[in-house]
């Protein structure tokens, strides 16, 4: 299915106004109720739109929102856009896109998969950048026409995954590592080998390890620990040990063609939370289970 199937351009508009993200919803929401002619469903509308992003705001770091509610009987997937000239501010992400998505709680897979394409589109920066800068909304589907953007049978990594993530050279210092994880507040980091290539990964448990010597893990009870003694450790050794001298070796990695239900059974049978996606050898992506809680199963 073409994605411009489900585009209707009386649904797509640019906005020149500085409205707040509350405004922008609400204008949306109106002209969905007015083409439509839902009656008195404004307000519930928001309502509950409004419900859905404080469980789990739908900003995406990629530049695009997509909030959206299921709704009981309403049988059609609705899709309406909003690109304000000005870029919003929401959840610290700057947002250039608003797609709001209104759908029957029975047709969930669809509403994935619509999710799906336009996450697609927000990372094709060229045709991205084209949309914002398109005059209306014909113009606005033409693009997604002329890109040939299909809604696919299911979801893959590579439509849930964090694209472009930070790596780490094997070469560099498990301090180096760790302040790329402090600064941004992630617990593992894919580690590549001078020619870019995908070699193992290192966490943060890794890091904390070289913390306590080998016959301390061999020990039951470490309550006689009272003092910071191991964490000085860590201090004096951060800076000497590299990282490929304490990275793991997983034997498998993620593709980023890969299902969301491959991805899920490769997490359950290695017990294991976070993948880096790999393609021809190269970092592509980093997926977590998270990812696919927030991103499907909560979706």
């Amino acid at each position: 299915m073409q994605l411009t199937s489900l585009l209707n351009p009386k649904l797509i508009y640019y906005e020149d106004r500085e409205l707040t993200k509350e405004q922008i919803l609400k204008t949306l929401i109106d002209k969905i109720c007015a083409s439509f002619k839902f009656k008195n469903c404004s307000e519930r509308i928001m309502d509950l739109v409004i419900k859905r992003e404080a469980e789990s705001p739908t900003v995406y770091p990629t530049g695009m929102a997509i909030p959206h509610v299921r709704i009981d009987g309403l049988d059609d997937t609705i899709i309406a856009v909003c690109i304000p000239r000005k870029p919003i501010v929401d959840n610290e992400q700057e947002v250039k896109i608003y797609i709001l998505i209104l759908t029957d709680k029975n047709v969930s897979s669809l509403y994935l998969n619509v999710v799906a394409a336009f996450m697609r589109i927000s990372k094709d920066k060229e045709l991205f950048k084209t949309l914002l800068d398109a005059k209306d909304a014909h113009a606005f589907i033409n693009h997604i026409k002329d890109a040939a953007i299909k809604v696919k049978d299911e979801v893959i990594v590579s439509d849930v995954m964090t694209p472009n993530p930070h790596v780490i050279n094997q070469n560099e210092t498990l301090k180096s590592a760790a302040v790329i994880m402090n600064e941004n507040r992630i617990h593992f980091l894919p580690v590549v080998d001078d020619n870019g290539d995908w070699v193992g990964e290192i966490n943060i448990l890794r890091y904390l390890k070289i913390s306590l010597p080998d016959f301390m893990l061999m020990i039951d009870n470490l309550n006689f620990l009272r003092n910071f003694e191991p964490f000085e450790r860590l201090y004096n050794e951060e800076e000497k040990v590299l990282v490929k001298d304490v990275m793991l070796h997983p034997e498998k990695n993620m593709k980023p063609d890969f299902s969301i239900i491959e991805a899920v059974f490769e997490m359950i049978q290695q017990n294991k939370q976070y993948f880096s996606v790999v393609k021809d050898k190269k970092v592509v992506g980093v997926i977590t289970a998270m990812d696919i809680y927030r991103k499907v199963v909560r979706a």
